[in-house]
């Protein structure tokens, strides 16, 4: 379906490319999709992205390329999810982001909130500009929190050999693996839960077995585990930094989590 059909049919829509490299389109945020964001059941499952990602996305060139259901959006890959509610956010309501903070002062009388501006377009990119390559650190138009390509745009699971020759493998972050953080019991929040969460299996023959422990694995092991997931698919921190005027003391915060993300008041 064409650009010009999906128009007739949703309105103004916006077309762009995600980290692994398909093709997105949604259409513009209306009151209702207000209520989906804000519903207090689904925030506390986890679920107002996804729904609401579900009905803003009428068309990818990925799988069936239709409208995205519940399910398409929780296979969706981290980097994939955040730049479609990043993007879709820039389209419907403009790229400025307003935070506020107050930053505590000896003389309590002089503690007040500051407000701060974020331009939501340094998180995103370009994705689909060969001609336009990603910022490196060295680059002047890098950006710390900007949401990178992925390496392998069309992978959904890393498999590897250690350097120990055990062969295992995990899913790239998706709904799921958030799911899974969210419903952790406190009692098994550990470092390690970033690789339960993404599924990690090990080869024992020719069988793959879901890790439960890693008793088996060796500090060499962890070691690789952890640099590739470093290099591949780390936890994404969607975050602005906010400095004090005064003291030149930074707080880093969540953008998402501002109430100015979905409910902005002023341009």
């Amino acid at each position: 379906m064409d650009k010009e059909q999906l128009t007739k049919l949703h309105g103004r829509i916006h077309v762009f490319t995600v980290p692994s490299g398909y093709k997105v389109a949604v259409r513009e945020q209306n009151g209702e999709d207000d209520d989906i964001v804000s519903n207090a059941a689904l925030t506390e499952t986890g679920q107002s992205f996804n729904i609401y990602l579900s009905g803003i996305i009428v068309w990818t060139t990925k799988g069936n390329g239709g409208p995205a259901t519940p399910e398409f959006i929780m296979a969706m890959k981290m980097r994939d999810k955040y730049v479609a509610l990043i993007q879709s956010r820039i389209f419907s309501l403009g790229w400025k982001l307003k935070l506020q903070y107050s930053w505590p002062k000896k003389d309590k009388e002089n503690e007040k909130a500051i407000d701060y501006f974020e331009d939501l377009r340094r998180y995103v990119w370009d994705y689909g500009n060969k001609k336009k390559p990603f910022p490196e650190e060295d680059d002047d138009k890098y950006y710390a929190y900007r949401i990178k390509p992925y390496k392998n745009p069309e992978e959904i699971e890393r498999q590897i050999s250690l350097s120990s020759e055990k062969l295992i493998k995990y899913d790239y972050a998706d709904g799921n693996y958030e799911k899974y953080l969210l419903e952790l019991p406190v009692e098994n929040d550990s470092y390690n839960k970033i690789y339960r969460g993404r599924n990690l299996q090990i080869k024992n023959g020719e069988v793959w077995e879901v890790v439960k422990n890693f008793k088996k694995f060796s500090a060499n092991d962890m070691k690789d585990l952890r640099k590739d997931l470093q290099t591949y698919d780390p936890d994404l921190a969607i975050l602005s930094e906010l400095k004090d005027p005064d003291s030149g003391q930074v707080v880093y915060v969540e953008i998402m989590a501002n109430q100015d993300f979905f409910f902005p008041v002023e341009d």
